[in-house]
């Protein structure tokens, strides 16, 4: 496995962090944001993902679907079962939160809050399978 450290993998992570800073600040506004949190909380998750990908050396496919990277990591280290509903709930807002008039399910504080912690359980596997390999 490519260490954290190497260049592509880092450049990955670096925006990994970006977004899960920013879907922390659109929480945290006076006037919150939780649809742009919980675009940037399924950014962070894809993210995460496809630098896990790239850490184990493995194609990283064009697409936003959180469900699909998680399902071509386990094909490398094994069933996440536990991850398989976080995944499902990020991929829902790939695209919605960005536009006006598409299928943009409405977006509530208790259901951003509940985006971000999926966000933080596909991100603490990821960092878990880094610390494995390390």
């Amino acid at each position: 496995m490519r260490r954290r450290d190497d260049d592509h993998v880092a450049a990955w992570l670096k925006k990994v962090h970006a977004d899960k800073v920013m879907a922390r600040v659109a929480m945290s506004l006076d006037d919150p944001l939780p649809d742009q949190a919980c675009f940037h909380a399924q950014q962070a998750g894809e993210k995460a993902l496809k630098a896990l990908l790239v850490a184990l050396e493995q194609p990283v496919p064009r697409t936003h679907d959180v469900t699909l990277l998680l399902e071509l990591v386990e094909g490398v280290v094994g069933p996440q079962e536990s991850l398989r509903e976080p995944a499902a709930v990020l991929s829902v807002f790939s695209v919605g939160p960005r536009y006006p008039m598409l299928d943009d399910p409405q977006v509530d504080r208790d259901e951003a809050e509940r985006t971000l912690a999926y966000m933080d359980a596909i991100l603490a596997f990821v960092e878990s399978v880094f610390r494995a390999e390390a």
